[in-house]
């Protein structure tokens, strides 16, 4: 399996998506967000890129059944339902809702690989799950949500932790490029933890927000096996009989 790993998209890395499996990994928070969201019965998410188009959307789709959700600068966004915190998106408040999500970094990722073949939502929640939904992929880029200012040490780790998995668990023989053998060679040095997160840029950050209690939940790994996956610009889940919600 060929592995190309990109360690913050931008606008000039599109190409790299197209008709490619993608799996975009954002650990703090879009990502486990979503994740956390579709594990608690969310109906369906639309990452939207701007606060603008979110509300636009959100009104299209009928206030009365969907929610806005999304924060800049780790605040939530003046209108909005929810926030970004994964922990807010709980069973009570979005079963069987629409989501339209729109945040500072994590939504345009989403945007930005619109054009490939899957788009699979990773972070270490769900990590096994989307490693296992992968193993039959010829060719695979996983695409790190990064932050405004460039890499994050978090989705880099993640990502090696992903690769590992296919290599060492699975037995897949892989062929990586530089970017995926620095986030291999990453992943041995550090353990995916609160303490790990916590020394992190934007775990720094979310600390100082108050919002450390989203460190508990990023951190933990395996603890749900959803699959989300975006088709046509709206992510729902993977239907899969031995998918375990609860």
């Amino acid at each position: 399996m060929r592995v190309d790993l990109v360690l913050t998209a931008s606008e000039s890395s599109r190409l790299e998506f197209e008709d490619q499996t993608s799996v975009v990994i954002d650990v703090l928070r879009t990502g486990s967000s979503i994740v956390q969201a579709m594990a608690n019965g969310a109906q369906e998410i639309y990452p939207a890129v701007s606060t603008e188009e979110a509300i636009k959307l959100a009104s299209s789709l009928g206030r009365e059944n969907s929610m806005l959700c999304g924060a800049s600068r780790y605040t939530m966004t003046e209108g909005f339902d929810i926030g970004n915190s994964p922990n807010e998106f709980t069973s009570e408040k979005v079963r069987g809702k629409r989501l339209v999500m729109s945040t500072t970094n994590g939504t345009r990722v989403f945007h930005l690989a619109e054009d490939s073949r899957r788009v699979l939502v990773c972070c270490p929640m769900n990590l096994g799950a989307v490693v296992e939904e992968v193993l039959g992929s010829e060719s695979l880029t996983i695409i790190c949500a990064g932050s405004e200012e460039g890499i994050s040490l978090e989705d880099t780790v993640c990502a090696g932790m992903f690769i590992s998995r296919l290599s060492e668990e699975h037995k897949v023989d892989l062929v990586l490029n530089d970017a995926a053998r620095l986030a291999k060679n990453a992943q041995e040095h550090f353990t995916m933890g609160k303490e790990f997160l916590a020394e992190t840029e934007r775990g720094r950050k979310l600390r100082e927000g108050g919002l450390e209690a989203d460190l508990d939940l990023c951190s933990q790994v395996d603890i749900y096996s959803v699959v989300p996956e975006m088709k046509e610009k709206v992510v729902r889940l993977i239907s899969r009989e031995s998918d375990d919600l609860s």
